[in-house]
């Protein structure tokens, strides 16, 4: 399911870029 993938991929960089102090922070932990 490339679909699957790509909305993935999608949702990350969305997410990234939403939240992304908390996304580093978080991932820095």
């Amino acid at each position: 399911m490339p679909s699957s993938n790509t909305l993935h991929h999608v949702v990350t960089a969305v997410f990234a870029t939403t939240y992304q102090r908390d996304y580093f922070h978080f991932f820095r932990l």
